[in-house]
């Protein structure tokens, strides 16, 4: 039990793991760094990863069973860097808590049942490099002050129900090089400037 108590690093990734994942993975608040993607694990998360406030990097993806709903079951994780939750059956909203996640740099959602709008407040998580939602329930628009993201280099929302107008403050993103957004319900006209970017896909 020691041992389980001081746990800072657990990776299963890639294996033939099968049944639920270990509910206290996380008991002491220690765990810094989670892998368990590609497995047969179903069910939920672990209950103990909301209170994980010491979390740097997490990656679930590629599990296909586990459902979860992601708007009561995350917490707030002021180091966390990199979260992979793509390929699962999770569903609920997106959490406007991500915007306290000041390190966040990749945060991976696609391939799973997510729904309503994404958060205004998601323009706070202003270190994110990499924004994947693509492939989900997603409605309404693009929020506008999507140009805070400064440092927005791929930016997936494609296969959603997003409609309106694309912003024309995705402009300011001078670092971004990959937009996907096919496969909505937009309207209007494109920024002149989505003309430079490397790969677009509307």
């Amino acid at each position: 039990m020691n041992m389980i108590n001081n746990l800072e690093s657990l990776q299963l990734y890639d294996n033939n793991l099968v049944g639920h994942l270990p509910h206290n993975i996380c008991f002491s608040g220690k765990l810094t760094k989670f892998s368990a993607g590609i497995n047969y694990f179903t069910g939920p998360l672990p209950k103990s990863l909301k209170y994980c406030s010491n979390l740097i990097r997490v990656s679930v993806q590629k599990k296909k069973n586990l459902i979860e709903n992601l708007t009561e079951d995350l917490g707030v994780y002021p180091n966390l860097d990199y979260i992979d939750l793509s390929e699962n059956n999770f569903y609920g909203h997106l959490s406007p808590n991500w915007e306290k996640c000041h390190n966040l740099t990749s945060l991976k959602i696609s391939n799973n049942n997510l729904s309503g709008s994404i958060p205004t407040e998601l323009s706070q998580a202003t270190n994110l490099h990499i924004l994947q939602l693509s492939s989900n329930h997603l409605t309404r628009d693009i929020f506008e002050d999507l140009g805070n993201l400064t440092y927005l280099i791929k930016l997936f929302l494609n296969i959603n129900n997003l409609s309106k107008n694309v912003p024309k403050k995705i402009e300011s993103l001078q670092s971004l090089d990959t937009l996907e957004l096919k496969a909505n319900n937009f309207s209007g006209s494109i920024p002149n400037q989505l003309d430079n970017l490397v790969n677009l896909l509307i």
